[in-house]
């Protein structure tokens, strides 16, 4: 029967289940040869194909990992707002068990197995933390100087002194710390324990311009990798991972093109590109990269400006990092009821955007590379001028009353600056510094547009104080007379803003740790007032409306109602302005101007929506190793 089914010619073939019974009732000997042959050819198929199918399967579980990435977005809780982008803001210790991060300027640990964070005490301006091997110190800066913590008891330590922008550090398992001590020059190392000086540890090449930043000293002690870079031109991603034999204190380039390198013990080189995390095979030994760079995922946050990165690895295989990616936004409008509205058609790196007196122009900060561009739209007319053109360090734009000039800080920390806002090329300094470290940052005019506020910060005073100075504006610019100091205290005091009517200066103080707004009489100090209660920054007045505006902690736009009694300033509880979150920018970055009369700010906003996610998520990714050894074979 089986083989009348089968017969290949149409002929000789059962034709339906009628002519069946035949063979049943009377079955018939089939032909030994062509029987046995098929079953032969049947069966060796069949086997065949199960030994294929078990080797593919043992193949298969030889290179799937036992553990899959697992990806959890966890909430920090409200006191951890968007990252700084100097350093990572949230690392976690060498074993995985405990996370350090920076919230509200100060650092805050929270062991995974527990619900809540702990402060810890006197870590007051905080950035770039590092644990030490053993997981029981945690590294970072403040106030000028590279301090540690020991998470046990909350004591903290000076190691040494530092510059104005330390650019990470390391803690190595022989007991140094190797830290780059300011934006420019070689990296350090220090002994843990401090009472030393730091030694330089790596050597520069080529340009003034060169640095070395964002260290990690790998296991063993016996060598540090870096970012270098030379050109003041081009951005982070065009930067170098490099690598430092200290036995035989000799350098060499690894990656062409990235930054934040890291070694992680599955034997790998991660660096960060474009918002892209990379790993390469890495080998420890020789200090050599094997092989191609694999882009792993996209979307960390991380700063081309400077160079650092939102990311950190346990040695367990926990990877840890804030999502963000480019630092591209929108410049648009905002109002109250969290409508938007497009103001810059392009989307870009832009800082402080500043409207002017009319409101016609916007001035905003255009970041190049590590060029810092300073740039004007007329929005009405749909035309944008370039003020400044290849500078550093330009900062903090503010339009002169007359909307003729404006100040800015910069070029370099050699004082105040102004320049023609016709683009017609004017420029001068109008504040000359008289120390390389310190800054004068231009905040507000009084309403007569006869006195500037401004505030002013070096190493010496160990923060900013509040200064003003009386300017006039003469047919070869402004000028400014002699300086007087209005606010100085410990403290750190920024962002002074005169009221409308000249008699009160609104402006942000640290006294308490915590960033909040004050005002006080002006100009004889007698009366002094808190307004925010849960963090702000950058004090805007509406100029229509007894309303003082400014940024609060959870990067939303806040204003409290007002009025003077008695010559005593009276406000009352703020309230949020605008649900809109501005897009994530350093804490000293202003990210909002107010209109005249508050009705609506021009505004920083994340490029893919109006509405970002909360700054106080991080991502965590387990088992991140098995990924990785996946992905790029060592």
């Amino acid at each position: 029967l089986l083989q009348a089914c089968l017969e290949k010619d149409p002929k000789q073939r059962l034709r339906d289940i009628g002519d069946a019974w035949r063979f049943l009732e009377n079955p018939s000997e089939p032909p030994a040869t062509r029987f046995e042959r098929r079953t032969l050819i049947l069966a060796a198929v069949v086997l065949s194909s199960l030994l294929v199918l078990a080797a593919w399967g043992w193949w298969r579980a030889a290179q799937v990992p036992a553990h899959s990435p697992v990806l959890l977005d966890v909430d920090l809780g409200s006191k951890a707002p968007a990252g700084i982008r100097s350093g990572a803001d949230v690392v976690l210790s060498p074993d995985g068990t405990r996370l350090v991060y920076v919230a509200e300027g100060r650092l805050w640990t929270r062991l995974l197995e527990e619900r809540m964070a702990k402060e810890l005490p006197q870590t007051e301006g905080a950035s770039a933390p590092f644990f030490s091997p053993d997981g029981q110190w945690v590294g970072f800066f403040a106030e000028f100087k590279l301090k540690k913590v020991l998470l046990s008891a909350g004591t903290v330590e000076i190691v040494c002194d530092v510059g104005l922008d330390p650019r990470g550090g390391a803690w190595g398992d022989d007991g140094n710390i190797v830290l780059a001590r300011d934006n420019t020059g070689p990296l350090s190392r220090i002994a843990a324990a401090g009472g030393g000086r730091p030694a330089p540890v790596t050597e520069l090449e080529g340009e003034f311009y060169r640095t070395h930043r964002w260290p990690q000293v790998l296991p063993g002690s016996k060598a540090i990798l870096f970012t270098a870079h030379a050109s003041p031109l081009s951005g982070f991603d065009e930067a170098e991972i490099a690598v430092l034999n200290l036995k035989e204190h000799r350098q060499k380039t690894l990656i062409r093109g990235g930054t934040y390198g890291r070694y992680v013990p599955s034997g790998h080189l991660l660096y960060v590109k474009g918002g892209a995390l990379f790993a390469v095979p890495f080998d420890r030994d020789r200090l050599e990269v094997r092989g191609q760079p694999v882009r792993i995922f996209e979307g960390v946050a991380y700063s081309n400006a400077n160079g650092s990165a939102q990311f950190d690895v346990a040695s367990t295989g926990t990877l840890v990092y804030r999502a963000g990616g480019t630092e591209r936004v929108r410049l648009e409008w905002l109002d109250a009821s969290g409508a938007v509205r497009p103001l810059l058609r392009e989307p870009g790196e832009y800082l402080y955007p500043t409207l002017s007196p009319g409101g016609d122009h916007v001035a905003f900060v255009k970041v190049r590379g590590a060029i810092q561009e300073l740039w004007t739209y007329d929005w009405q007319r749909d035309i944008a001028s370039r003020l400044t053109q290849g500078q550093m360090f330009t900062t903090n734009p503010m339009w002169m009353p007359s909307g003729r000039y404006l100040l800015y800080q910069g070029p370099g920390p050699i004082g105040m600056s102004w320049v023609a806002a016709d683009g017609s090329g004017a420029s001068g300094l109008l504040i000359r510094s008289d120390n390389p470290h310190k800054l004068e940052i231009p905040s507000s005019f009084s309403p007569g547009g006869d006195r500037l506020a401004y505030y002013e910060g070096s190493r010496d005073l160990g923060g900013f104080d509040l200064w003003t100075a009386p300017v006039e504006e003469g047919s070869a610019g402004p000028r400014a007379g002699t300086p007087e100091p209005f606010v100085q205290t410990p403290a750190d005091e920024r962002h002074p803003a005169f009221s409308p009517d000249g008699h009160w200066i609104a402006y942000e103080s640290r006294e308490s740790g915590i960033p909040q707004i004050y005002v006080v009489s002006y100009p004889d100090k007698r009366h002094r007032v808190q307004v925010s209660s849960e963090g702000g920054a950058f004090p805007m007045w509406s100029q229509a409306r007894h309303e003082l505006f400014f940024r609060g902690g959870d990067n939303r736009i806040r204003v409290t109602a007002y009025e003077i009694k008695g010559g005593s300033f009276v406000s009352g509880k703020a309230r949020v302005w605008s649900d809109a979150r501005l897009a994530e920018r350093p804490l000293s970055t202003r990210n909002f101007s107010l209109s005249a009369d508050g009705t609506r700010a021009a505004v920083l906003l994340p490029e893919e929506s109006a509405q970002p996610a909360p700054g106080n998520h991080v991502v965590f990714v387990l088992n991140f190793f098995d990924d990785l050894r996946r992905r790029s074979r060592p």
